[in-house]
């Protein structure tokens, strides 16, 4: 739950409403990014029933989303606050949507020539790198949690590094990826490289996208607190 202490400065009651609304969609994307870890491994027989897990979040994403703009918009949110809590929204719901298309993309993969030939263990051996970008997504899940339970400011700003350090760290792991793709790019064909590609961009966009939470959840924070 919101933390109403550090919250009380939220006079207005759908703001504090819209904020705790907002902790499930960190669950969802941490249900989603766990779905999409056990994807990495999973076996063929597993695999769409996995890929519908992830879809159920994103669409529980979407009536969320739907839910919480109908109430911003409704006039339950301060105009100095409404396009924060809007942005907000969206940059979650995007999130959910990318994780969504990877476990798309892990399927149309695994029913292509891609793993019937010589690439097959290629592929998995960049699937093995994702494990640790998927896990830093749960991790920052966890910190957006914590940020909208905080009690106080220093709180917000100490997970928001945290989030900050993730994606730092995910973009080194993003780039050593490619980096090696691009060196074997001339003994691999455009699908592969195009999935591994997308895969890694895709991957990295969702940590972005927990970043830019974080950062619109300080400005509001920031705004309500003066």
């Amino acid at each position: 739950m919101v933390n109403y202490n550090f919250l009380k400065r939220l006079m207005v009651v759908g703001e504090r409403q819209v904020l705790r609304k907002m902790i499930y969609y960190a669950e969802l994307i941490e249900l989603s990014s766990k779905f999409l870890l056990e994807m990495i491994n999973a076996e063929d027989d597993d695999l769409q029933d996995l890929a519908e897990s992830v879809y159920r979040k994103e669409t529980e994403g979407d009536s969320l989303t739907f839910n919480l703009k109908n109430i911003i918009t409704s006039g339950a949110i301060g105009s100095n606050l409404m396009d924060n809590f809007l942005e907000l929204t969206e940059t979650f719901d995007d999130i959910l949507d990318k994780a969504y298309w990877v476990s798309r993309e892990i399927v149309r993969a695994r029913n292509s020539p891609l793993f019937k030939g010589e690439s097959r263990q290629l592929i998995r051996n960049f699937y093995s790198n994702f494990i640790d970008i998927i896990n830093s997504s749960i991790s920052a899940s966890t910190f957006i949690k914590e940020i909208l339970e905080a009690e106080t400011l220093d709180d917000v700003k100490n997970k928001r590094e945290e989030i900050e350090r993730l994606e730092r760290e995910v973009d080194e792991m993003k780039d050593g990826i490619i980096d090696s793709l691009y060196k074997k790019s001339d003994s691999i064909s455009y699908l592969t490289f195009n999935h591994i590609n997308a895969m890694a961009h895709t991957l990295d966009d969702m940590l972005d996208g927990c970043e830019d939470v974080s950062d619109i959840v300080l400005t509001i924070v920031q705004s309500v607190s003066k």
